[in-house]
């Protein structure tokens, strides 16, 4: 192999860097230019461990650009960088570009990729379950999915890995309403309906936070959510107390139908769920008052609640 550097310590033509601080391989990369990519490195194959001014690796670059020989090539090389823009991974490139052959092979290489966060605290699988989640075109939805069975195959344990905020891809699923990729999670990762954010809230929480009722009926159905029914987040809100500050009838009657419910709960500022509804007028708010003051009736002479 030449070296890279001449005698006088100066470098050669393919190690010069432009303002960008990019040599010609990351030129070549980023341009597309596969065959010349390879070329550079039979010449010097010491330039995969350069990095441009941006922070992004050969790999990474490649990764992101959907070059597959060049990635593979790469990959063989002795001694390579991995490195990417705010922490991101190779793998996280290639998850957010939508180049499933890619993951496939980074996976295979580089087994821990999975569970690699970048500076949010995110993971591959982060931002997978984020496009999964988003209303596109089916084909767009099908790679979405596809990419994750294929990061929690490699590593189910990568569902459960939180961003900086508490986040992790089964709160997301739940907090869009996406029923299907939350079921692809569970069955990948039972324990993962058990995880709270950096609030100290689950998925049913986030659910009723956020009106998703089909959500709310699927997770309160399963068997994990038996002595789940006054589960209280850090400030000692049931989902309850979310429910009737949201005034959701829906929401509402949902919960009131669980058993075991307790409505006397109080939260960290001494308030019951009926304390929690909104002081503005209107029909949603009779309704939903109605309906927990039924419920309150129901408990004291022993009777099941039945929802208006």
């Amino acid at each position: 192999m030449q070296s890279g550097i001449e005698e006088e310590g100066t470098p050669k033509g393919w190690r010069m860097k432009n303002q960008s601080e990019s040599i010609a391989l990351h030129e070549a990369i980023k341009r597309g230019h596969e065959e010349i990519g390879l070329q550079l490195l039979d010449i010097d194959e010491e330039t995969a461990m350069i990095g441009n001014g941006a922070g992004e690796s050969p790999l990474y670059l490649a990764a992101k650009s959907g070059l597959r020989m060049l990635v593979l090539r790469i990959l063989k090389c002795p001694r390579f960088s991995s490195e990417g823009p705010n922490g991101r991974s190779p793998l996280h490139s290639a998850v957010i570009n939508r180049n499933l052959g890619i993951c496939e092979m980074l996976i295979q290489s580089l087994p821990h990729l999975p569970k690699q966060t970048d500076k949010f605290g995110k993971t591959a699988i982060h931002y997978a379950a984020a496009e999964a989640a988003m209303k596109m075109p089916p084909t767009r939805k099908k790679t979405a999915e596809k990419t994750i069975h294929l990061l929690l195959s490699a590593d189910p344990s990568s569902a459960t890995i939180p961003d900086e905020h508490g986040v992790s891809p089964p709160l997301l699923a739940a907090a869009k309403g996406n029923i299907r990729l939350l079921k692809t999670l569970l069955s990948y990762s039972p324990d993962c309906y058990y995880l709270l954010n950096s609030e100290g809230q689950n998925a049913i929480h986030l659910a009723v936070l956020h009106s998703r009722s089909k959500m709310l009926k699927f997770l309160i159905k399963r068997p994990e959510f038996e002595g789940l029914a006054n589960e209280v987040d850090d400030g000692g809100n049931t989902y309850l107390h979310f429910a009737a500050a949201k005034c959701n009838p829906g929401i509402v009657r949902l919960l009131l139908e669980c058993q075991g419910v307790d409505l006397n709960i109080t939260n960290k500022d001494g308030h019951t769920c009926l304390d929690a509804l909104p002081s503005r007028k209107g029909l949603r708010l009779r309704i939903v008052k109605s309906m927990i003051e039924s419920r309150v009736r129901a408990n004291l002479k022993g009777r099941p609640f039945r929802g208006r």
